[in-house]
């Protein structure tokens, strides 16, 4: 490696000399040196396609070559001090369009707490530099220490937030349906008493009170007791969300030209992308939440 160093710089020195004087040498190195390390990692990416560290690529690899032809990074940053991890990249697929992924991993102290981690990591897709970004994948992770719970396993919360808006909307519902009682019995009493008032002014008081009575201190301070139950249950545990977007992972295919692929293989192959943190299970997450148990992805694997 370092029998490279004295002809590197004789070529960095014989491209700053082309320039006349045109470019300041000062700026020409710094684009030297961010165009070297998209360059590095751009190879980093590709060498982990090679590697395939998943071992799901096997049955696939004219593919793979042909995918790593494609990509490209061309933006990276990496911060890393001892509490705080940031890495954000974005990279470019050369589709005709220029498909482009953007990554984003931080993990940082846990907010609200005194100790504890948290951690998000997105992959967002867009078809390209000029159109919206979409969540492809989001992870995040909470934990009460400065490393992965091994004592008791992970606990996905997600389950618990769609019972809560599942309990939320049945609530609303509760209105509505107490809205159609409410409308009847004024409707009736109508009849019977002609009201003084416009019928607008009758409904809004019977919706206020029908709100008030079931939206109230009560209902949120049970809703508080019951979070606290839970904070108190996996307080001494990992907490997770996994998200994958399936309808969005089926365009990064068609837009890639891959032939027909798992999805869970596809998973594998946006896990490949270097750009997070291996500390905590965030594959494991997914799998678990996404596509199931170990035990379910293994038996719905054909037979070899």
């Amino acid at each position: 490696m370092s029998n490279l160093r004295p002809s590197v710089r004789s070529a960095i020195k014989s491209f700053i000399q082309t320039q006349d004087g045109s470019q300041i040498a000062s700026d020409v190195l710094r684009v030297i040196h961010e165009e070297a390390l998209l360059m590095k990692e751009t190879e980093d990416t590709r060498d982990m396609f090679e590697t395939d560290p998943f071992e799901a690529f096997e049955k696939m690899k004219s593919q793979i070559r042909q995918f790593k032809s494609m990509i490209q990074v061309t933006s990276c940053s990496r911060v890393r001090t001892r509490k705080y991890v940031a890495n954000d990249a974005v990279v470019t697929i050369d589709n005709g369009k220029d498909l482009q992924l953007t990554f984003r991993y931080e993990q940082k102290p846990r907010e609200g707490t005194t100790k504890g981690t948290q951690i998000w990591y997105s992959i967002e897709m867009a078809e390209n530099s000029y159109s919206e970004r979409q969540n492809l994948l989001v992870v995040q992770v909470w934990s009460p220490g400065d490393a992965p719970c091994t004592d008791t396993a992970a606990v996905c919360i997600n389950d618990q937030m769609m019972e809560e808006e599942e309990n939320e909307d049945d609530l609303w519902s509760d209105i509505d349906d107490d809205e159609e009682v409410v409308h009847e019995v004024n409707a009736e009493t109508k009849k019977q008493n002609p009201p003084s008032t416009s019928p607008a002014n009758d409904r809004n008081p019977s919706k206020r009170a029908k709100l008030s009575e079931n939206s109230g201190a009560a209902p949120q301070a049970q809703g508080n007791e019951g979070e606290q139950e839970d904070d108190d249950e996996h307080e001494n545990c990992d907490t997770y969300m996994a998200f994958m977007d399936p309808e969005l992972l089926h365009s990064f295919l068609t837009a890639t030209k891959f032939g027909p692929m798992d999805e869970d293989t596809a998973f594998f192959l946006l896990m490949t992308f270097p750009f997070y943190e291996h500390e905590w299970d965030l594959i494991g997450f997914v799998l678990s939440e996404v596509f199931g148990s170990d035990e379910d992805l293994e038996d719905s694997q054909p037979a070899q």
